[in-house]
């Protein structure tokens, strides 16, 4: 039989780590479903789309009440902050490669809501979305560029939104864009399909959060 236990963070003070108190929150957690974005898929299926999570907690305490102005995370619970699911340690009865250890889910904090309850069972529910679903939130500008590559372009636009050097994964890709142009108000997740669809490449969210574009491969 397989085990594993998983463990769930929030950088509630935007610092770039997981370290500071009560950013494991693992303990508090009911339950917990997750996906990738159907990162299998590729332009003959389907766009991959914005993982999601969704986590029960609970909030007897009231930790996770927006209002509550003596809990230790108020002015913290708000949309934006990072998220990180990481699988812990485990156990695997076969010889196959399953790795223990690693980040499994990246993404964004997009709603925690309270639910009180007469009982005295209280929870809030956190939702949070992936890096593509984030980016979805934003409308760009690029000004015109020719004779761009794609990977290249997926830049410019990855630059345009304020999407950092560090979190982006991006093949050259094999198709010259002879002149891009974005306009103003563009959705960003809009302007990379349209590069996307150029090249017949893929772009999709990685576990640990990046933004990954890969070519179209020969045959």
């Amino acid at each position: 039989m397989s085990s594993t236990n998983y463990q769930l963070y929030v950088d509630w003070n935007s610092d770039g780590d997981y370290a500071d108190s009560n950013e494991n929150i693992s303990n508090y957690v009911q339950q917990l479903n997750w996906d990738r974005g159907r990162d299998f898929a590729n332009n003959l299926t389907g766009d991959s789309i914005s993982g999601t999570l969704k986590a029960i907690l609970i909030n007897t305490s009231g930790i996770f009440s927006p209002f509550k102005s003596d809990g230790a995370l108020f002015g913290s619970l708000v949309p934006g902050k990072t998220v990180s699911l990481q699988m812990g340690g485990g156990s695997f009865p076969y010889t196959f490669p399953f790795l223990f250890n690693q980040t499994v889910w990246t993404g964004y904090v997009k709603s925690i809501v309270p639910f009180p309850s007469l009982q005295g069972n209280d929870i809030a529910v956190l939702e949070a979305i992936g890096s593509l679903g984030f980016l979805n939130q934003k409308t760009i500008k690029v000004a015109p560029q020719t004779d761009r590559n794609t990977g290249t372009a997926i830049g410019d636009i990855l630059d345009a939104s304020g999407w950092g050097a560090s979190a982006r994964d991006l093949d050259t890709g094999n198709t010259t864009i002879k002149r891009l142009t974005i306009p103003a108000n563009t959705k960003t997740i809009d302007a990379l399909r349209m590069v996307e669809n150029s090249e017949n490449g893929f772009v999709s969210e990685t576990k640990d959060g990046k933004i990954k574009f890969e070519k179209r491969q020969a045959r």
